[in-house]
């Protein structure tokens, strides 16, 4: 029963580290970490997976520094994610927390970086490259600045109080999902998305719509077709003629927005 009475020391102690190798071999044996290795330093590499998930901790108790396999702290008790791997060979889980930031995660993920359910207002500390998914939903990010560089499947920023896509990743393998937010625009969206855009539930989506495919998202912003709630016609017209729909497209339609006016 001693890794039990240790596991609660470790939580009333979560403010540092442990500092000796035989404090930290305890620990990691009672969350049952195998493939382990406690270098001169006292960071930890482990060849394999690391499951914390639902152990009630406040903080992470050890420095890890590579994990070959997973690395999952999902529906903990965290406000830091200091002590996280530098790297992660697969994916990385610590959603459902009380994290307000990303310092302290990964420099790189290959696989999938899931920080939903959190009470996240920054991205800062966030991964430079993610080979897999991101998903950053349901947190009270009010920007997206901090994002990965790249992500190279799908990219999930929903339910959050987004106003703008400043600080998008330069490129989304995969979809792209903004849903559910504030925006009035499209700026600062990724140069390059591999799967489908989602916009839906923002006051954008019904500009969207009125072309229904993501080549418009380039022209509106090359056109900066959209100043606050103002759509300004001459450049609206641009972004028709380089859809190729000057003579298809309906412009009742645009008269009809309830969430913009006409700038003649």
């Amino acid at each position: 029963m001693r890794f039990l009475n240790n596991y609660s020391k470790f939580n009333e102690s979560a403010n540092q580290f442990l500092k000796t190798k035989d404090e930290i071999k305890d620990w990691l044996d009672s969350m049952n970490i195998k493939k382990y290795n406690i270098n001169d330093d006292l960071f930890v590499d482990v060849d394999g997976d690391v499951d914390l998930n639902n152990k009630k901790l406040e903080k992470i108790p050890v420095k890890f520094k590579s994990v070959g396999g997973y690395f999952d702290c999902y529906n903990n008790k965290l406000t830091s994610l200091d002590g996280s791997p530098e790297s992660v060979g697969g994916h990385f889980y610590c959603n459902n927390n009380k994290l307000t930031n990303l310092e302290g995660s990964p420099e790189g993920v290959v696989g999938y970086f899931n920080c939903r359910d959190n009470q996240l207002t920054s991205l800062e500390g966030c991964p430079e490259s993610v080979g897999g998914s991101f998903n950053c939903g349901y947190n009270q990010l009010t920007s997206l600045k901090g994002s990965p560089d790249s992500v190279g499947g799908h990219f999930y920023c929903r339910y959050n109080q987004l106003t703008n896509l400043d600080g998008s990743p330069e490129s989304v393998g995969g979809n792209f999902d903004c849903g559910s937010n504030q925006l009035t625009n499209l700026e600062g969206c990724p140069e390059s998305v591999g799967g489908h855009f989602n916009c839906n539930s923002n006051p954008i989506e019904e500009v969207y719509n009125l072309f229904g495919n993501e080549e418009c998202i380039k022209w509106l912003n090359e056109y900066n077709v959209i100043k606050g709630n103002k759509i300004i016609l001459n450049n609206f017209k641009e972004v028709v003629y380089m859809m190729d729909m000057e003579h298809t497209f309906n412009y009742k339609k645009l008269y009809q927005l309830k969430n913009y006016k006409i700038s003649e």
